[in-house]
């Protein structure tokens, strides 16, 4: 009987303890760190210049001329009575009293109503139409696409050299690349999204990429995907 008590406590006591181990073990284990992508294709996002025509002018309808009836002149016949003209005595011009001279503060306070009036204010009191900032309800990653998005695209295409093996052979065409700029400015994952057809092309603007960098830090970490092209002048 001892036995069976003594082991049946023995069998709790490790259950109790498998149990703390695999909750322990649990929370250890901890989620791998997500981090945002923010795809910028400045092949899809060039600026292209659109005319703007002013809308057509709807056509304007001429006013319908009311033709008004003549007026009917009525002869009247008015009875022309003839009065003896009544003898009244001249009146003298009675001089009329001068104004009082207004007080100094009477004076003061028309002018400050004048001078209000003239320069559309009340008592010094003008209205002025607050100015909406240019980043309010921009995000990060907007701010950071509209300020270094062009100047990581052209930095990379003014350090493009062309082969010389490709311009001996006459060979051209347009390379497709996309890499990734960390928060702190170092690039990686530099690849060929669509060949130009030739590697030394391609092999040339994935380099270039790599000496380009680093680039203006990012907020998070963003993949920029930018075209290549190469391109023979005759002559």
């Amino acid at each position: 009987m001892t036995y069976q008590i003594r082991g049946i406590g023995i069998s709790i006591i490790l259950h109790v303890l498998l149990v703390a181990a695999v909750v322990s073990a649990g929370s250890l284990i901890k989620e791998p760190c997500r981090s945002r992508v923010i795809t910028f294709d400045i092949a899809r996002s060039e600026i292209k210049e659109v005319d703007f025509s002013a809308p057509p002018k709807a056509p304007l309808n001429k006013p319908t001329k009311i033709k008004r009836p003549a007026p009917v002149i009525q002869k009247e016949l008015s009875k022309i009575v003839q009065e003896k003209p009544v003898m009244t005595s001249p009146i003298s011009d009675v001089p009329l009293p001068e104004p009082a001279p207004a007080s100094r503060g009477e004076q003061t306070a028309a002018f400050s109503r004048q001078d209000a009036r003239e320069n559309g204010t009340d008592g010094g009191h003008g209205v002025q139409e607050g100015v909406p900032g240019e980043g309010e309800g921009e995000t990060a990653e907007e701010r950071y696409l509209r300020e270094h998005f062009l100047y990581i695209r052209d930095r990379i295409l003014a350090r493009i050299v062309y082969p010389n093996l490709a311009r001996r052979m006459g060979w051209h065409g347009r390379v497709l690349t996309s890499f990734v700029i960390h928060v702190d400015g170092t690039v990686s994952d530099v690849r060929i999204v669509s060949s130009s057809g030739f590697k030394v092309l391609d092999q040339n603007a994935v380099s270039t990429i790599r000496d380009v960098a680093p680039f203006p830090k990012p907020p998070i970490m963003a993949k920029i995907i930018i075209p290549v092209t190469y391109r023979l002048r005759p002559g």
